[in-house]
């Protein structure tokens, strides 16, 4: 495995700050499973995929309940840096019964290494990074991951990716929250951090869609879709270590402040502005490896 570099920096998930209750919310379970129903009739009747920022196993969960309805078999690999998410990945995923899943924890840009012995020499039919793309900082590592996962498919094999924060993502309600944080706690915001992260993290569509086919990728599908989060997914999203970090980078002295502080200072914020749903605009896309 590389040296992991200083874009490869990892929020760590705990037992109280952590994605799983955001990712117990129907809206959120939908948009995914929604892709996946999308990717699941050109699979074959037996598959073999690899998830990548696998989390908590909502696409082995989604991908399993899919199998059961639809009378296919998968064999999933689940690639996750996170212990805590990999730890709980597993607990989840017994429950749930899928028995052809094996978790390996690492980063997507080791991922060639990672899978090394463990998937054929041809590629696998699939591989899939849902709403964790844009978490990888920097477009060149993103290129990392993207090209590492493109070498993993098999001729005529499928990639799918989606993200809710791209440059149409409707980022305007979080924005009001953030001027509302700042106002009531006499917070300012860093401009040139606000600068740097707009750069580095977030791309448009397009830069997405030119990212996979510079892999050799044709896309079959590229889709905006709107989701709109309860207010159960607002406060959830609020408890996610990266979420909270991405949505504080910018402001002035945000190290002071401790992560509940940062949550609770958010959570408010809903609440004075009586927010009870938010959309976002997801970006999704399917691409397959030329034969």
């Amino acid at each position: 495995m590389v040296a992991p570099s200083e874009t490869r920096a990892h929020v760590p998930q705990t037992e109280s700050r952590n994605f799983l209750r955001f990712a117990e919310c129907e809206e959120y379970r939908r948009v995914n499973r929604e892709l996946l129903e999308e990717v699941f009739p050109h699979l074959p009747s037996i598959f073999f995929q690899v998830d990548v920022a696998s989390g908590t196993g909502l696409v082995p969960q989604e991908m399993a309940k899919l199998c059961k309805l639809r009378g296919k078999r998968g064999r999933i690999i689940g690639v996750e840096p996170d212990h805590f998410a990999v730890e709980k990945a597993r607990q989840i995923l017994i429950v749930s019964g899928v028995t052809s899943y094996e978790l390996v924890e690492g980063y997507g840009q080791d991922l060639e290494e990672l899978l090394k012995g463990r998937i054929p020499e041809e590629g696998v039919d699939y591989v899939s990074i849902h709403d964790a793309i844009h978490e990888i900082e920097g477009i060149e590592d993103k290129r990392l991951v993207l090209g590492a996962m493109a070498r993993s498919i098999k001729p005529e094999g499928l990639l799918s990716m989606n993200s809710a924060f791209t440059s149409v993502a409707q980022t305007r309600p979080w924005g009001e929250l953030k001027l509302d944080v700042l106002k009531n706690d006499g917070l300012k915001r860093n401009k040139l951090v606000e600068r740097e992260t707009r750069a580095i993290d977030t791309l448009t569509p397009q830069q997405y869609r030119e990212l996979l086919e510079e892999q050799g990728l044709i896309i079959i599908h590229d889709v905006l879709k709107i989701v709109t989060l309860s207010r159960k997914a607002l406060e959830g999203i609020s408890i996610y270590p990266k979420f909270v970090e991405g949505f504080f980078r910018d402001v002035e002295s945000q190290d002071r402040i401790d992560d509940d502080k940062k949550t609770e200072m958010l959570v408010e914020s809903l609440e004075r502005r009586g927010v009870q749903q938010i959309d976002r605009v997801w970006h999704e896309l399917i691409g397959r490896k030329a034969a």
